[in-house]
């Protein structure tokens, strides 16, 4: 039997390459110049191979999408105690760094799309709504397409340049052809509002502010 190997960077893990744990040896690969640039060039070259579970997704890995590739390996005996015992490991020898990780990773566009889909899913379980997207279905364009405002990922929450995802029409789910990125501001002015209720009230608006404007300019 093969002996078990020992990292030196934290002996009570197993070696993965180099004398170093998975994690470290990870980490270390991440820091080399050009990783990133290399990473962002590849996703950027074009569309993927389209998965065989849903054509309209790219393929992540054996075929599937990320959603279903996911739910593959989480559906496996113990592979969710595994996955959460080795993050509280990690979070607990270091919790300022897994924190900064974690934001860091949230100011990206990938990791702004995943936020927005664990937050639909809240929203619309506690609506009674279904929810069918995955990050892969979030586009964030560079401008929201109501106000023209530029979107930016690492704005601070609730700010009014913060890509929020939004519903088309309020009646329906989260599906894919009901959903589109717009800036938090807009969200905001037509969260609770019908298109005919917005519209009385630029009719009214209108109505009401042009005499002032007019004798303002006069």
């Amino acid at each position: 039997m093969r002996s078990r190997m020992i990292a030196t960077c934290h002996p009570e893990r197993e070696h993965y390459a180099k004398n170093m744990c998975c994690q470290c040896y990870g980490t270390r690969a991440y820091a080399q110049p050009g990783t990133a640039e290399r990473r962002r060039a590849a996703r950027a070259a074009g569309p993927k191979r389209p998965s065989t579970c849903h054509p309209d997704r790219p393929a992540l890995a054996r075929g599937m999408c990320s959603a279903c590739y996911n739910a593959f390996w989480y559906a496996k005996p113990d592979f969710r105690n595994k996955v959460c015992e080795s993050r509280r490991a990690r979070y607990h020898e270091d919790p300022s760094s897994f924190t900064e990780r974690n934001r860091r990773y949230i100011e990206t566009p990938r990791g702004r799309a995943g936020l927005m889909v664990n937050a639909a899913r809240h929203h619309a379980k506690k609506l009674g709504l279904p929810c069918e997207i995955s990050a892969s279905d979030i586009v964030i364009p560079t401008h929201c397409p109501l106000l023209g405002l530029e979107l930016d990922c690492a704005a601070a929450p609730n700010s009014p340049n913060v890509p929020s995802l939004d519903r088309i029409h309020s009646s329906i789910g989260y599906v894919k052809d009901n959903i589109w990125v717009i800036s938090w501001r807009a969200n905001a002015l037509k969260r609770d509002g019908t298109l005919a209720e917005l519209e009385k009230i630029v009719k009214g608006l209108r109505a009401r502010i042009a005499p002032h404007l007019k004798v303002a300019g006069s």
